[in-house]
Parts: structure tokens; sequence; C-alpha cells
């Protein structure tokens, strides 16, 4: 013991100067603990909001969810497409010419209306005015061309539709 005690005595001075030193520093990587404790403790609180302690059982529930959103979504898509291919069939492009078919009249009240599908399918109404009565014509359009020769006014009204997207 003496030996000990001898080395005490020597290295006294670095001793009580070392001490303070390492507790300083011991309450350092204390704070820093702390602090790393704190941020997993709100991690885990926020994981564990709805108050349920076994984690497989809350993972097995997430993944539930996120399979039933997966089915949700793929029936949506499905929805899509099947409304897009309805949209083609409705019609997309819209031409309408107002003219004088009679110049006894007085103003533009008869009209040719161009309607056509994506695929420029349709027909073409043209509504004729005059003192004695009101006629329609209704002429088939099949991709953009009529079998029957059209009017001025309908050739006008198919060419707006057509460059209508």
């Amino acid at each position: 013991m003496d030996i000990f005690d001898f080395y005490i005595r020597y290295y006294e001075r670095y001793i009580l100067f070392a001490i303070p030193i390492l507790l300083l520093l011991f309450i350092i990587l204390n704070i820093i603990q702390q602090v790393r404790v704190s941020k997993l403790k709100k991690k885990y609180n926020f994981f564990m909001k709805n108050g349920e302690k076994d984690i497989e059982k809350l993972l097995v529930d997430q993944m539930n969810q996120i399979e039933k959103i997966n089915h949700a979504v793929e029936g949506l898509e499905n929805k899509h497409i099947a409304m897009d291919e309805t949209i083609k069939e409705t019609f997309q492009h819209i031409g309408i010419v107002k003219y004088n078919a009679f110049k006894e009249m007085s103003g533009d009240t008869s009209f040719a209306l161009s309607l056509l599908t994506s695929k420029k399918d349709g027909f073409i109404i043209n509504v004729i005015h005059s003192r004695e009565g009101s006629y329609t014509y209704l002429k088939k359009i099949e991709e953009g061309k009529s079998m029957i020769q059209l009017s001025k006014e309908e050739e006008e009204a198919l060419n707006q539709s057509m460059k209508n997207n």
C-alpha cells in the first residue's frame, strides 16, 4: 500500500485536475444521451399513438390497410379505363354554322350542326327555316367523310368540328 500512497501523493495535483475534467466529460456525454433518448421516445410515442403495445399486430394492421388502399386504387384504375372507352364514343367534336338559307327572311335562322366522336364518326344536322316551315336533314359522317354530298354550310360545320380537338 505504501507504493500506492506514494503514487497518489506524487500525482495528486494531476488527479485533482483530471477528476473535474472527466466529470465534465461524463456530464456532457450524459446530456447527449438524454437528448437521443428523448428523440427516440418522441418517435416511439408517435408510432404508438393509438395505444397499441403489440408492434407485430400494429404492423399487420398497417399492411392490411395498405392492401385495402391498393385494391381501391386498382378499382379506380379499372373505372378510369372504362370511362375512357365510354368517352371515345361520345360527341367530342362540335361545329355549328348559322346562315340565312333564304334571302327573303331576315337573320340567320338556319343552321348546320356537326357532332363527331373521337373517331370522327357522327352526323350533321341541317335545319332550314323558311316562311312556309322548317326542314331538318340528317347526314351520317364516318371517319370524317359523308357518303352524301354536303352543302357549303354543312362542309363548314364539319371542318369546324374536325379542327376542335
